[in-house]
């Protein structure tokens, strides 16, 4: 009987963590357009790294937009974690934690990018590289965020 009970405690709450605090669900929202962001303007500089000649002051646009959205990403991650109740912190405090270990590598790698392309000829390949690492960086932080979202039952 108490199985029973506790699998249906599990179908709905997802639901009910969801109905509860739809701050959250803006927050989570919020995170993963952070996410899409800095994976995509590191994706720009990889492109951008690629090409036979670097054009630094794109490159430099771009990591300075990866680094406009890390730190919103940052911002985010804390308060989403101040917004979760102790069974939904239960639930995700993996990928949570994950994700803040991301975000600290991925500051790490964004400080690289810069110092590189802030130098008089920045190395193209340098750049590359550092840009490829933080973007697959940001692709692990995304598929944690993908399991947190789908732990508490958002789309």
């Amino acid at each position: 009987m108490n199985t029973v009970r506790i699998c249906i405690l599990f179908m709905f709450l997802p639901g009910l963590t969801i109905a509860q605090a739809p701050e959250l669900t803006q927050q989570q929202e919020l995170l993963t357009r952070d996410c899409k962001n800095v994976r995509g303007h590191a994706g720009r500089v990889v492109e951008e790294a690629s090409q036979s000649e670097l054009n630094a002051a794109l490159a430099r646009a771009h990591a300075g937009e990866v680094v406009k959205n890390l730190r919103a990403m940052e911002q985010q991650l804390q308060s989403v974690r101040k917004l979760y109740t102790k069974e939904q912190l239960g639930l995700v405090g993996a990928e949570q934690a994950s994700m803040e270990k991301t975000c600290a590598t991925l500051k790490d790698l964004a400080g690289r990018l810069e110092q590189e392309l802030k130098k008089e000829n920045p190395d193209r390949l340098q750049a590359r590289k550092i840009a490829v690492e933080l973007r697959a960086e940001m692709n692990k932080g995304y598929d944690a965020h993908q399991r947190m979202k789908k732990s508490l039952g958002m789309k």
